[in-house]
């Protein structure tokens, strides 16, 4: 079986200062967040709130690249992605719920 590569190995060394990076294919990573002195060690949290109308979103341009994140009317490939999220969830669900029994 394949690995997932979204999937972090929590088997991994924690970095205790860490940044956190986007890249554009194989070009240098771009600092997105660094760890704050007083947190070394800890999760960082990133919340992006982008409101579900056009022209909103955040944009990365970088030696005429541009990178986006953005809203758009619901695809078919989303609605696929949809469904399996909420399998997933119905499944972790249920497996909570015998391990309470």
């Amino acid at each position: 079986m394949e690995k997932n590569k979204d999937i972090v190995d929590m088997d991994k060394k924690i970095i205790e200062e860490a940044e956190w990076c986007f890249q554009f294919d194989d070009e240098e990573p771009q600092v997105l967040a660094v760890s704050p002195p007083d947190k070394a060690g800890e999760p960082l949290t990133i919340t992006l709130t982008i409101a579900n109308q056009e022209g909103q979103g955040l944009v990365f341009n970088k030696d005429g690249k541009r990178f986006a994140i953005f809203a758009r009317p619901i695809t078919e490939n989303g609605r696929a992605l949809q469904e399996e999220q909420q399998k997933l969830m119905k499944q972790q669900n249920q497996g909570g719920n015998e391990a309470k029994d």
